[in-house]
């Protein structure tokens, strides 16, 4: 069974949250979301 974890990276700075979210996709484990700022993280964890 393949379990896929969800995260969510919160991060301002648009080349490191591209980066960090690029190696986490690497590992088919996870599903990743991408937020710039901690109003439009709350917004995505609402959805």
């Amino acid at each position: 069974m393949n379990l896929v974890r969800q995260i969510l990276i919160v991060e301002d700075d648009p080349n490191l949250r591209e980066t960090l979210a690029e190696q986490l996709r690497l590992h088919e484990e996870f599903a990743i979301g991408e937020a710039g700022s901690g109003g439009e993280a709350i917004e995505r964890v609402k959805s």
